[in-house]
């Protein structure tokens, strides 16, 4: 079976660099005709030598029906992951 690799349209809605955090807004993309909004948020929290990562997931369903967003989750790890394997 083929892969097809979704392409997401987003916006950065606010940033602090100070306090290294992010949140995105998602504009258009797969994930977007099922939910109505959804934000992301990204902080980064350093610890000695290391780093704590903390992603916030906000979002409005279409319908209540519709199951949340897991693949979000699982986005959020794979991103975090390759982040840690090139940090500089």
């Amino acid at each position: 079976m083929e892969q097809h690799k979704a392409a997401n349209i987003y916006v950065i809605e606010a940033a602090d660099e100070k306090n290294k955090w992010i949140t995105f807004r998602m504009l258009d993309g797969k994930i977007m005709q099922a939910f109505k909004s959804v934000k992301v948020t990204i902080h980064v929290n350093k610890k000695g030598e290391n780093s704590l990562v903390t992603w916030s997931f906000e979002y409005e369903k279409m319908k209540e029906a519709i199951p949340d967003p897991d693949a979000l989750i699982d986005l959020a790890n794979k991103v975090t992951k390759d982040v840690n394997n090139h940090q500089f």
